[in-house]
């Protein structure tokens, strides 16, 4: 319906659009969106909101980029649990009256035959779960919440064991917050089911905490490998 009529109209414009874009499916998307709309190359303009990106933006740096940047369509492919980004997208795309889309993953069916798998809401639930179920806890959950699992008291007495994305700033993040290099796991995704196995194996987790980020976030060989050696995950 509506999705199906903005392309149309973005087809018969045939001009650039901005893309909000993360991790391994940007180059997909970005190639996807280009070539069935028939427009010149978005990889300019993408490049620079990456670079912009570098620091969050708020709403009111969104609405300076599109000043900067006109557009008639906002793509947001951001990762699913980028909910304030998202949030500030569409205020921005309201208030410059520009189209917005959103690119939504399949998320990944839990029910698998073995799993423990206990879902939970937020970050500080998740945390206090966890404790109770191992007293190795292995997050797979990025660098940005960390600080919760690190402050929740229930956790003082556990081993945290962190596995993030290799770049200088998050490891200093890590040990920021007091992770000892043994807890970090400097690892870019993704990671295949066996490769996950020998990890938990390796740093003897007893709980996994995860998000549910669709097979394009590896979340279904997180979720067979604890599946095959028995351990709870936390969603």
């Amino acid at each position: 319906g509506l999705l199906q009529r903005q392309l149309r109209e973005l087809k018969r414009l045939r001009t650039p659009s901005d893309i909000l874009r993360e991790k391994a499916e940007d180059v997909r998307i970005v190639e996807a969106t280009v070539k069935r709309l028939k427009m010149r190359s978005a990889s300019r303009v993408a490049g620079d909101l990456r670079r912009d990106l570098q620091k969050a933006m708020d709403l009111r740096a969104f609405d300076e980029f599109f000043l900067r940047h006109p557009c008639h369509l906002i793509l947001d492919a951001t990762h699913p649990y980028a909910v304030k980004a998202s949030e500030n997208l569409i205020a921005a795309a309201k208030s410059s009256h520009i189209s917005y889309l959103r690119y939504e993953r399949s998320l990944t069916d839990f029910r698998l035959s073995g799993l423990k798998c206990y879902q939970v809401h937020s970050y500080e639930e998740a945390a206090v779960k966890a404790a109770a179920l191992g007293k190795v806890v292995f997050l797979t959950i990025g660098s940005h919440n960390l600080e919760t699992f690190v402050k929740e008291p229930a956790l003082y007495d556990h081993r945290l064991v962190a596995r993030v994305l290799p770049s200088t700033e998050v490891i200093a993040h890590c040990e920021h917050l007091g992770l000892l290099p043994k807890q970090i796991i400097g690892m870019q995704g993704p990671f295949s089911h066996l490769l996950n196995c020998e990890l938990y194996q390796k740093y003897q987790a007893e709980v996994v905490v995860t998000k549910n980020s669709g097979e394009i976030g590896g979340t279904d060989t997180k979720l067979s490998a604890a599946a095959v050696l028995g351990l709870p995950v936390v969603m």
